[in-house]
């Protein structure tokens, strides 16, 4: 369901769980989770209200479930990508993947952490764990996209690139579209990646360059003003 961009309607099933049972600390965590999902995938910046709520829901979740790691991975995602904690994100994303090593998903919060951090190589390794543990699952396609943030951080384009494409291929998104653009324009392959700012423009026709810090956060400026740079070069409105 999340994969099809389908986030309200996942986000109701988690609020009735939760409401249903007040002390499942999953479904909070859940909840928090397809709103940082709906701004990632979807093109679209959440409003401060629901970035706020998002982040009230992680916490609630994480406090009563304190020791399972799914609620501590998507806590630690959540705080990072919504709320720029990247200390606390990485301490919560390394507690989940202690408390449960098995988890994929676990590896995928540990990996995209890491790559909003600027921490490459964890963020590499934590991706190829996740893969190893569940190479089927949908949730490839947001390691795939995470090793290409990665990836053009230290402006390995080509690898980026590819890794970019591989989701694009599957399900074109805000996400995996930004990805493929800037490792393009990174690695020269200019009218490529200004194809896809086209497709971007099309399927999200209210996005710019400017969001890219909050749709694609990192922590370090210097990264953040290359992806704003290489998506304007791309042709998405500034």
């Amino acid at each position: 369901m999340l994969w099809s961009n389908s986030f309200h309607e996942a986000r109701e099933l988690f609020v009735k769980a939760f409401r249903q049972d007040p002390q499942y600390g999953n479904a909070y965590a859940m909840a928090a989770w397809t709103l940082a999902a709906q701004q990632a995938v979807g093109g679209v910046l959440l409003s401060a209200e629901m970035r706020a709520e998002a982040l009230r829901l992680a916490d609630v979740g994480s406090r009563l479930a304190n020791d399972d790691a799914l609620a501590q991975a998507r806590r630690g995602h959540t705080l990072t990508y919504l709320g720029r904690e990247f200390n606390r994100g990485t301490s919560l994303v390394d507690q989940a993947v202690v408390l449960n090593p098995n988890l994929a998903v676990a590896w995928l919060s540990r990996g995209w952490v890491a790559a909003m951090s600027c921490e490459v190589e964890t963020a590499i390794e934590s991706f190829n764990q996740m893969i190893r543990l569940s190479p089927l699952e949908p949730n490839r396609f947001g390691a795939w996209v995470g090793m290409a943030f990665a990836h053009f951080i230290q402006a390995r384009h080509e690898e980026g690139r590819a890794s970019a494409l591989k989701a694009v291929n599957v399900r074109p998104n805000a996400l995996n579209l930004g990805a493929y653009i800037i490792n393009s324009v990174g690695g020269g392959w200019v009218n490529e990646a200004r194809e896809a700012g086209t497709q971007l423009r099309t399927l999200y026709p209210t996005f710019r360059a400017s969001q890219s810090e909050y749709a694609f956060p990192v922590r370090l400026p210097e990264v953040r003003n290359r992806m704003t740079a290489a998506l304007c070069e791309a042709g998405v409105p500034e």
